[in-house]
């Protein structure tokens, strides 16, 4: 049975709601989330909602209302309200808007919301909208489920998404810039090139910008330069290649580019803290 306070304007749906005695985290408890498709002319008006509730936005407009401060909604914006505070929100009468949800209560859930979210009734955007709906997914599907460790699944889920969130938010004025398109074009190329990329003169040549820029793009909107934004992607990817039985280390080194195997195991070590080999070699 679905929590009363699910709207039933909506078009199509993937809702969780946790048992009511697993709700007792004092830190952080996962209550309920999804994803909805709403309706056209889709509406809300609470004042009363009890829990801490995180929405984004990922297709179609509507519009906001937070404590009488109004916004417009569109793909990638992230807003947070709750408990009880007032708030109207609105879905386009053209198109039908898309958007998941998190509702969440506890100490833990707080101070995370405080650090997201600086300013109260404030919406935002993030750097990697992708990473944070991937996570999304993996915990509605988790909510979905009942297993012995679903709801501990769920609330580490549910930590990932708001460190995720720390790390990425931006300003929601931020990405409709032109600086922040260059940015987010450039972000994602590294993502989907990486393997084929081997410096910063490599990423700047293929996405058709300048170095400095580039660099001055990544100081501004990321927590890192985009050779270690492309230096991570190889180092994640060398974790999937180490566990192949009889991988070397100095192929996966040349495979990702390295033409030194020491530089490899460097850069490896610095991110995870051991070397290649020694992972390698994990019981």
């Amino acid at each position: 049975m679905e929590a009363d306070y699910f709207s039933v304007a909506v078009k199509e749906a993937k809702r969780f709601q946790r048992p009511p005695e697993t709700i007792n985290n004092k830190e952080l408890t996962i209550v309920s989330g999804g994803v909805e498709i709403c309706k056209r002319g889709y509406f809300v008006d609470r004042s009363d909602f009890p829990y801490i509730s995180i929405e984004i936005v990922t297709t179609g407009t509507g519009e906001l209302v937070l404590n009488e401060k109004r916004y417009s909604l569109s793909p990638g914006i992230i807003f947070s309200y709750g408990p009880r505070v007032s708030h109207q929100m609105k879905g386009s009468e053209q198109k039908n808007m898309t958007k998941y949800f998190l509702n969440i209560q506890g100490s833990y859930a707080e101070s995370m919301v405080q650090k997201i979210f600086k300013k109260k009734n404030e919406v935002i955007s993030c750097k990697d909208p992708l990473s944070i709906l991937q996570t999304f997914d993996e915990l509605i599907a988790t909510g979905l489920t009942i297993t012995p460790k679903s709801g501990e699944i769920c609330e580490s889920l549910g930590k990932i998404l708001l460190l995720k969130l720390s790390e990425n938010a931006l300003p929601a004025t931020e990405r409709s810039g032109q600086s922040y398109a260059n940015f987010n074009r450039c972000h994602n190329y590294i993502k989907e090139n990486f393997l084929e990329l081997f410096s910063l003169y490599d990423i700047a040549e293929s996405c058709n910008i300048d170095q400095g820029y580039l660099c001055r793009l990544y100081k501004r909107y990321d927590h890192q330069t985009p050779y270690q934004h492309l230096v991570r992607l190889k180092m994640n990817h060398a974790l999937a290649l180490l566990n192949i039985p009889g991988k070397m280390v100095k192929e996966i080194a040349t495979e990702l580019g390295f033409e030194d195997p020491f530089n490899f195991s460097r850069s490896f070590k610095r991110i995870f803290g051991v070397s290649p080999q020694a992972y390698q070699s994990k019981d």
